[in-house]
């Protein structure tokens, strides 16, 4: 019985430490692919923002709106309320 008590006693902490490890890493794991995704999504967002303010900046540049055209559209790109003229 001692023996079996001693194996025992001598497994279980290290039996812990590892599933302590193990839940560690999986946290970590999905620590980062919850900040792969983030990134993704917030990229995509910033890049057809600015790739839609750059078509707008140059129709603008070439004449094909004129200026109040040009405010309204970019403020709604924006989000914001329309300029006052």
């Amino acid at each position: 019985m001692s023996r079996a008590g001693s194996w025992m006693g001598g497994m279980m902490p290290m039996g812990g430490g590892m599933m302590i490890i193990g839940l560690a890493w999986l946290v970590l794991l999905l620590a980062v692919g919850a900040a792969i995704v983030w990134l993704i999504v917030r990229g995509r967002g910033r890049q057809t923002d600015r790739d839609a303010r750059q078509v707008l900046d140059v129709r603008y540049a070439g004449g094909e709106l004129d200026r109040e055209t040009y405010l309204r559209r970019r403020d709604d790109l924006a989000g914001h309320a329309p300029a006052s003229r």
